[in-house]
């Protein structure tokens, strides 16, 4: 169940840093979102249970 949480930290990184995320081209997105979940994964710490809400 990891992967969804980082799959919804990842999103909302993406609203908060990329406002006009709609207007980009495809291969922007996809440049961006590798490098966003390059982030999130060094960040992330697979050992912490899983929370209920992200707060």
């Amino acid at each position: 169940m990891h992967h969804k949480n980082i799959k919804c930290v990842v999103q909302k990184q993406l609203e908060t840093q990329f406002p006009n995320w709609k207007r980009l081209g495809r291969k922007t997105k996809r440049k961006l979102a590798k490098q966003v979940l390059a982030e999130v994964n060094a960040e992330y710490n697979l050992s912490v249970p899983i929370a209920d809400h992200l707060g």
